[in-house]
């Protein structure tokens, strides 16, 4: 995270095209984000940044990095809050062999809001893992409707092919008829609401085609388990998936003549089609009908001034700031000053006006959660070496009469009763599911580490009031033990040490653990957080107490 932070503020420029995704969704009134791949120096390696919808508390501008990449991405697409990766096979032996294609591999992040206008991206250390898209062919295009994921390959022999994702694995699905018999040789995907999008650019015009497929073939997309593939995406020969499709025809402006590297994309309810030539981005937006077939008149965006490093274009769609068109445009390659940053361009679909350009404004991953939960490691530390250092007072205990230090493995025992107790607690109260607090990889995600220190807040707190004023635990009642005061003194009666000194006693033991488990290994059988709070865990003897009546 803090590679590509610096990338941002003072990374030369780099001459690879971004992989943009526009973020779609299947009702207008829903606002979802965008995401961008830039990559780093040295290559391949990349960051993956989100761009938030706008609105409300989040300003112009602003992107997340979200990942580091070992490897830049062919494409991306992007399916309401995920967006889906496809990479190439990486060289291994196992696919060195004569007529073994390398299977690209397919992955994915989701982005989900947080308190306070953050942004959590789950899962929170991985990618979760899709069936790998086949290795024939060349992959020209990554698009995504609101519910399925889609891949465009030109194969060895020309001809364009359309997969779906389902749970079967990449299947094909019937292109447009007219292409049955002379396929157009250059096709981009783009995936839309309403449907999946083919844009063929010609001279003077764009021919659009948008595919939907039958409600009752739609799935959701399948993600592999550590079990592999589903076992019915076994070899063998797969029908065509049925799709319908419509077909549009918009003119050319003539200013998107010339312009050699003209991309389509989506906004919304928009089709973008836009490129750069002579140092000015030039865009024009079609709206899309609730089918996804385009209507004219189009409405022509602001022109950009852009660098010469290539550019992403990124669609918004929805949010209470409208539909919106997102230029992300890193420093030219002639220019090493360090000063210079990525520039955003933020265009109206809409209206086409431009609603901001400047520096992007970064925004960190790390919420209040990330620094509660450094803060109280911090803590811990400095604890710990402050209880090695300090030597507590030696001074003589008086332990109450007819009382003894409880044995080691009762003390254990009771503190893992405790410690269940306030386990069942914190689930409850944070509305985590059991099967999840048993999960160990979930204690080292953020929602474990912060559920960590709320365990440990109840686990301080529970203490110091139970063992302050009635000297025991439910785990201590259990198993027979008593906190008690061992101030010297005579002391006829065991009583409780008090709220204060059993607060300064489980602040020891369960703030800082490893301080806590002395008490094992003291010879006297009272540990730190005994000896800071002049306590100590005694059992009654009960031969003596039957002795006296």
């Amino acid at each position: 995270m803090l590679m590509a932070a610096v990338w941002l503020v003072a990374g030369p420029a780099r001459a690879q095209p971004l992989v943009a995704a526009s973020g779609v969704t299947s009702g207008a009134e829903e606002d979802v984000g965008g995401w961008v791949v830039v990559p780093e120096n040295p290559a391949p390696q990349s960051t993956l940044m989100f761009i938030p919808p706008r609105g409300a508390g989040v300003p112009e501008g602003q992107v997340i990095p979200v990942r580091a990449l070992v490897s830049t991405p062919l494409f991306a697409a992007a399916q309401r809050g995920r967006v889906f990766l496809v990479f190439e096979a990486a060289q291994a032996k196992a696919f060195r062999g004569e007529g073994q294609p390398k299977p690209r591999g397919v992955f994915s992040i989701s982005s989900e809001r947080a308190a306070q206008g953050n942004w959590e991206f789950l899962p929170p250390d991985r990618l979760d893992v899709h069936p790998s898209l086949g290795g024939e062919g060349t992959v020209t295009g990554l698009g995504a409707t609101a519910d399925e994921l889609f891949a465009l390959r030109r194969m060895p022999d020309g001809v364009p092919m359309l997969d779906v994702l389902t749970h079967e694995g990449w299947s094909p699905v019937l292109l447009p008829s007219p292409w049955t018999k002379r396929a157009p040789e250059s096709v981009m995907l783009v995936g839309s609401g309403p449907g999946i999008g083919l844009a063929t650019v010609g001279a003077a015009s764009i021919e659009w085609w948008v595919g939907t497929r039958p409600e009752s073939s739609t799935e959701a997309l399948p993600t592999l388990t550590d079990e592999g593939v589903p076992e019915s995406a076994a070899g063998g020969a797969v029908a065509l998936a049925p799709m319908v499709w419509k077909r549009s025809v918009l003119t050319l402006p003539s200013e998107l003549r010339d312009v050699s590297d003209l991309r389509v994309t989506t906004a919304g309810r928009w089709l973008v089609v836009g490129g750069a030539a002579g140092g000015t981005w030039k865009g024009w937006a079609w709206s899309l009908s609730g089918a996804g077939e385009a209507g004219s008149p189009p409405i022509r965006l602001a022109d950009v001034a852009v660098p010469d490093a290539p550019a992403g274009v990124v669609g918004l769609s929805g949010g209470t700031a409208g539909d919106r068109v997102v230029l992300i445009m890193p420093p030219g390659i002639e220019n090493r000053d360090p000063r210079r940053r990525i520039e955003v361009a933020e265009l109206s679909a809409g209206t086409g006006r431009e609603l901001y350009r400047g520096p992007v404004a970064m925004k960190s991953t790390v919420g209040p959660k990330d620094y509660a939960v450094v803060g109280v490691a911090l803590v811990m530390a400095i604890a710990m070496v402050l209880g090695i250092v300090i030597n507590p007072s030696r001074a003589a205990v008086s332990l109450p009469d007819q009382c003894s230090i409880a044995e080691p493995l009762r003390r254990v025992v009771a503190s893992l009763i405790d410690l269940t107790v306030g386990v069942f607690i914190v689930a409850r109260v944070m509305r985590v599911d059991l099967g999840g607090v048993g999960d160990l990889s979930w204690w080292m995600s953020l929602d474990g580490q912060w559920a960590l220190v709320s365990l440990l807040g109840v686990m301080i707190l529970q203490g110091a009031v139970l063992e302050g004023m009635l000297g025991r635990t439910l785990g201590k009642s259990l198993t027979g033990c008593l906190v008690v005061d061992v101030q010297p003194g005579a002391q006829d009666e065991p009583r409780p040490a008090g709220v204060l000194r059993a607060l300064v006693r489980n602040a020891v033991k369960w703030g800082v653990p490893p301080l806590g488990l002395t008490g094992l290994l003291d010879a006297g059988g009272r540990g730190r957080p005994d000896q800071f709070a002049g306590s100590a865990v005694v059992t009654v003897d009960a031969a003596d107490d039957e002795g006296d009546e």
